[in-house]
């Protein structure tokens, strides 16, 4: 079991950040392709938002809907900005699906 608590007792702020690949993906006939949101993930997994003390501490954002070979090092950068941001706004926890 994972807990996400501070050092005063209050649970964390999650961000979860959705890139496409497998985990989002769907089989659209002519193969995978990422269709699945990140809120959708997120929510298939309802014990995120018990670990986070609940849905306001969840912040699920799609963040790019692409195949492996379609995410480059550019991408990488943005998404480094992103938690970057999210940090400076109170998240604490960070998770990235692809």
């Amino acid at each position: 079991m994972i807990n996400i608590v501070h050092t005063d007792g209050k649970r964390g702020r999650v961000a979860i950040y959705g890139t496409g690949g497998t985990a989002a993906s769907t089989e659209e006939g002519n193969g995978l392709e990422p269709t699945v949101s990140t809120k959708q993930l997120v929510d298939a997994s309802p014990r995120v938002y018990d670990i986070a003390g609940g849905k306001n501490n969840v912040m699920a954002y799609d963040f790019a809907r692409v195949d492996s070979t379609d995410f480059g090092y550019l991408d990488s950068v943005r998404l480094a900005r992103q938690i970057l941001d999210a940090h400076r706004n109170g998240y604490n926890g960070f998770v990235i699906i692809h």
